[in-house]
């Protein structure tokens, strides 16, 4: 497929029957969740995907009628709520998660993380599934359409520090890299893909050490040490609304967007 900027789109062949297990972790904040889950229900091509939400201690009695609802009720979704009352830990979070999922891809997914590319799934299955490919990251942009994050580089900010972060979503930035697929070393953990083979070999995120922060980098890193590439995918859009209201974040993000802080 030719693209409006001259440059080729690769669409790579699917198994029959993948599927994906979407992971999100959350706790309150019923607005940015259902935002969430309406994209995913809106957007995807296949609509059998496993849902597990992992619900932090939520309290906010709108949060949990939904969350309820979720779980109970019938869907074409294997949806599933389960708690985690131990104090948060974003790594041992999703560990938890990913034990119980079956998909052919794993998607970590932040609550406040709303698609706006139909077929996304498409996208991230036939991407985390090809041979030598390890992580698989998304154009994110703010509400007000600029980038939060279109792959993350290494020594970037003293550490490290988003690409073209604050451009327009819609400009090509550097050589056309914002609206290119592209390797990164690293990609943030927002909206992540992986096969659940690679995820197995790696045993999941460090939650003894990066409880917290860095761990998406160092899932990454640890991809390029199995001989594994890290894919930027600009063709699947989503809008991360929670992180642009906390500052000016110059570099890496420290706290995972969109959790809320305990």
């Amino acid at each position: 497929i030719l693209s409006e900027i001259n440059c080729h789109k690769i669409e790579w062949s699917l198994p029959k029957k993948s599927r994906l297990s979407i992971v999100i972790s959350t706790k309150d904040k019923y607005f940015l969740l259902k935002k969430c889950i309406d994209s995913i229900f809106d957007l995807t091509e296949i609509k059998n995907h496993q849902i597990i939400i992992v619900d932090n201690n939520s309290e906010d009695i709108d949060t949990l009628k939904y969350l309820n609802k979720l779980n109970s009720e019938p869907s074409t979704f294997d949806i599933s709520v389960i708690p985690f009352k131990e104090k948060f830990n974003f790594s041992k979070i999703n560990n938890l998660a990913c034990q119980k999922s079956y998909g052919d891809s794993i998607l970590l997914l932040n609550n406040d993380v709303e698609f706006k590319s139909k077929s996304w799934d498409i996208e991230l299955l036939s991407n985390s599934l090809r041979k030598g490919i390890g992580c698989v990251g998304i154009k994110l942009f703010y509400p007000n359409n600029y980038i939060q994050h279109a792959g993350v580089v290494l020594g970037l900010s003293d550490f490290a520090g988003y690409s073209h972060k604050d451009y327009k979503k819609n400009e090509n930035g550097y050589e056309c890299r914002i609206q290119i697929s592209q390797e990164y070393l690293s990609l943030t953990g927002a909206c992540l893909a992986l096969s659940k083979q690679n995820w197995e070999r790696l045993n999941g995120l460090n939650s003894k050490n990066l409880q917290i922060n860095y761990n998406d980098l160092d899932l990454c890193l640890r991809c390029y040490e199995l001989g594994l590439r890290n894919i930027y995918n600009p063709f699947v859009e989503a809008i991360h609304h929670e992180s642009s209201t906390r500052g000016n974040l110059k570099s890496y993000v420290l706290i995972p967007d969109g959790y809320v802080a305990q």
